[in-house]
C-alpha cells in the first residue's frame, strides 16, 4: 500500500539554517539525507520531490492559482510552508507511521 509523507516546515523557520554553504544548512539537510537514506535501504522509498516555497514562486512569477488557493486554504492557520513530499509502498498504515 502508498502513503504520502507530505514535509512542511513553519514560515517563520523558512530561512534560518537554509543559506547553502554553511554549517547550519549542511546539518539541515544531513537530516534529510539520513531519512531519505534509510527509505531507500528499508526498500519502501517509491518517489519524492522537493517543492519551491510559494514566496520563491509568488517572486519567479511561477505560482499557480491553485498552488496559492492550497497554501491558502490548507497550510495558513499554523503559517506552514509545503516544503515535499515522499511516496512509500509500506505493508499497512501502522508501517507508514513508523517510517515518517
Amino acid at each position: 500500500m502508498q502513503f504520502m509523507i507530505i514535509a512542511t516546515e513553519f514560515e517563520q523557520d523558512l530561512d534560518k539554517s537554509k543559506t547553502p554553504g554553511t554549517g547550519a544548512f549542511q546539518a539541515y539537510m544531513g537530516k534529510w539525507a539520513q531519512f531519505s537514506e534509510a527509505m531507500h535501504d528499508a526498500g519502501v522509498y517509491v518517489t519524492g520531490n522537493v517543492l519551491e516555497s510559494l514566496k520563491r514562486q509568488l517572486a519567479s512569477g511561477f505560482a499557480m492559482a491553485s498552488v496559492e488557493f492550497m497554501m491558502a486554504r490548507l497550510l495558513t492557520q499554523k503559517k506552514e510552508q509545503l516544503g515535499g513530499y515522499v511516496f512509500i509502498d509500506v505493508p499497512d498504515l501502522e508501517e507508514a507511521k513508523m517510517g515518517s
